[in-house]
């Protein structure tokens, strides 16, 4: 019976002692996971914090367009903008950037080379800076003229011509480029036909910068003369195609002029004196060109 006892309670101590040891186990274990995960995480956050401390900020971007006579520029950047300096041939204009991501300016340049400069500061102190060159002239300059009976092409430049290009209506085109002794002037001249007819002139610099031009002429010609002996006097013979205005013809010392001749065709007979005559005649029409003409005759 004590046997039996003994041996009783010699099984619920081993119980009880193998009992606590597997809680024991199972405590060690989540104690061990949890300490694991404890050590990665603190893990991840000092390599975050330290990728923060060391990591740098995308470099702001910045965009500088020519359009012409300006240059747009633009600046971008993820870390807002503490101040922008740009300068264009050393002249510095700053912009505050009130904490701003996004930055334009409009600038105008200079004739000839323009060095700019930009500058950006963000609110961490960080600085980027971009330096280009650009250039600028204006385009060229055409006048066109005329009289009737030639049309005048002149084309000038500030910088460097390099070619013109003119036709008449829908002709073909004619290139004249300059040369080493003609570079900021080009002047040409042309005939008018009779009519109305059309120039088109187009001029182009070295820094293809490019003027069009367009002008209309009515091509007319001046009176024609033709004088005709026969015998003791001589005819004076006037036309114009467009109309006679004034008509004037002097025989040595006579001089006589007739006005609002209001016709095409003119004929004026005249008596020459003894000996040498000289008969000049001078015509005018309606658009206002003159013709002139002396002959020498004998009686």
């Amino acid at each position: 019976m004590n046997q039996i006892l003994m041996t009783g309670e010699n099984r619920k101590k081993s119980y009880n002692s193998n009992h606590g040891t597997s809680i024991n186990r199972i405590v060690r274990f989540f104690a061990i996971v949890i300490l694991f995960f404890g050590i990665i995480l603190v893990g991840q956050g000092s390599y975050a914090m330290v990728k923060n401390m060391t990591s740098t900020p995308p470099v702001p971007t910045i965009n500088i367009e020519q359009v012409g006579s300006n240059v747009i520029l633009k600046i971008q950047s993820s870390t807002p903008i503490k101040q922008v300096v740009y300068s264009i041939n050393g002249e510095e204009v700053s912009i505050q950037g009130r904490n701003r991501n996004q930055i334009g300016e409009n600038l105008d340049l200079e004739l000839g080379e323009n060095k700019i400069k930009v500058q950006i500061t963000d609110k961490n102190g960080n600085v980027t800076t971009n330096e280009q060159v650009y250039y600028w002239d204006s385009a060229p300059t055409i006048e066109l003229t005329g009289d009737g009976k030639k049309a005048k092409i002149t084309v000038r430049d500030d910088m460097q011509i390099s070619y013109i290009e003119y036709w008449w209506d829908n002709e073909e085109k004619t290139k004249v480029e300059a040369t080493e002794e003609i570079t900021t002037i080009l002047e040409t001249k042309l005939d008018i036909e009779k009519g109305e007819r059309t120039l088109n002139v187009v001029a182009v610099d070295n820094n293809n910068n490019k003027s069009e031009e367009q002008q209309t002429y009515k091509g007319v010609t001046k009176p024609t003369i033709k004088l005709e002996q026969n015998g003791a006097e001589v005819s004076i013979n006037v036309s114009d195609e467009t109309g006679l205005s004034i008509v004037e013809y002097q025989i040595n010392d006579k001089y006589t002029k007739k006005e609002d001749v209001n016709a095409k065709e003119g004929k004026y007979v005249v008596d020459l004196e003894e000996g040498q005559n000289a008969v000049a005649v001078r015509v005018t029409n309606t658009d206002g060109l003159v013709a002139e003409y002396v002959e020498r005759f004998n009686n």
